[in-house]
């Protein structure tokens, strides 16, 4: 099955939650983000129709990556996300036989005042239930962005002396 690109809905929107500043270890946020994540059950895209929000092992995969307040104060906003956000389908790249695509669901957020791109992967199966597999952030840094163009680009944390992925230039 080719990609298909479904044209964006509500393209200059973004989806906003205010900063909570999120405090305590780890685990006590990872367990209060899981709380919510648990109170959430559906949600209704306009192409996609009723998207399952996530299974238990589908709250650890997501969680289990989390790192930062922000991040873990994202997963309010997923069921929004499914709803309004642009959605890619793809094949299923594993060829599961019960798996007929795969959608990336891509919405802005805003968190506070910084800016990230979610995506939410949904599995679709042959029965036709939809199914949220894993929810993803990144960051939108504005001064990579002035300088780049490229949202996705974020500056170097270690240093003038690095190249892409941590890798030494040489010096002259």
């Amino acid at each position: 099955m080719p990609r298909i690109d479904a044209p964006a809905l509500e393209e200059s929107e973004c989806t906003e939650i205010p900063d909570e500043h999120w405090t305590g270890s780890h685990k006590e946020m990872r367990q209060r983000a899981d709380a919510i994540m648990r109170t959430q059950t559906t949600s209704q895209h306009p192409k996609l129709g009723t998207v399952r929000l996530g299974s238990r092992k589908a709250r650890s995969k997501t969680l289990g990556h989390m790192k930062t307040p922000h991040e873990f104060q994202s997963v309010q906003a997923i069921p929004e996300i499914t709803a309004k956000g642009r959605v890619n389908t793809e094949e299923d790249q594993q060829h599961r036989r019960d798996v007929v695509a795969i959608h990336k669901v891509e919405r802005d957020l805003k968190i506070g005042e910084s800016k990230y791109k979610a995506q939410a992967i949904v599995r679709e199966t042959k029965d036709g239930s939809k199914t949220t597999q894993h929810f993803y952030l990144h960051r939108i840094d504005p001064i990579a962005n002035r300088k780049t163009g490229s949202p996705y680009c974020v500056p170097s944390l270690r240093g003038e002396n690095s190249g892409p992925a941590g890798q030494k230039k040489p010096t002259t």
